[in-house]
């Protein structure tokens, strides 16, 4: 089924235009990061599925952006220091979108696994387990804390391989 309407019978239901005809689940976008912004000619490209959101609308508060300092250590599948505050559980979509040094900003995508809440004090607190290693966009292996962002009408990140270009014209 493409995304059209079908009704009781299996047909495709009557409809004014082709625009109503269709369900428009899924929109996308890309996400185009030079990895080193001296080389113009490699970029970093992910395409970004969402479900079930408007296409170049994003609600208020559709995207949670958790700006205490969640920690992130290279190498480990874990983020600490999620406030509970955060609407997130298995399967949802967050990204980092912290920067280092030189204004590099992470944009780095990972979908969680677990979610464990941490008591600390009178304060809890989440730890989310999420499918990879945590990678820091400048390539060095030292903790950080950084910039949550809970994104919670994503269906899939998809890693696509390095674009690299000729030298130009």
């Amino acid at each position: 089924m493409d995304g059209l309407t079908f009704g009781e019978n299996g047909d495709v239901s009557a409809a004014t235009s082709a625009a109503e005809m269709r369900e428009l689940r899924y929109n996308w976008l890309w996400v185009l990061q030079r990895p080193n912004n001296s080389d113009r000619y490699t970029v970093r490209m992910r395409v970004v599925v969402f479900d079930r959101r408007v296409h170049l609308y994003a609600p208020p508060g559709s995207e949670a952006v958790v700006t205490t300092a969640a920690g992130f250590s290279p190498g480990n599948t874990a983020i600490t220091n999620v406030p509970t505050t955060a609407e997130v559980r298995k399967g949802t979509w967050v990204m980092d979108a912290g920067n280092q040094g030189g204004g590099l900003r992470h944009a780095e995508f990972y979908r969680v696994v677990s979610v464990t809440e941490v008591p600390s004090g009178t304060n809890t607190t989440y730890t989310l387990e999420v499918h990879k290693p945590i990678v820091r966009a400048d390539g060095q292996a030292g903790a950080y804390t950084g910039t949550l962002v809970v994104m919670p009408a994503v269906a899939e990140v998809f890693d696509r391989p390095m674009l690299t270009g000729g030298n130009g014209p």
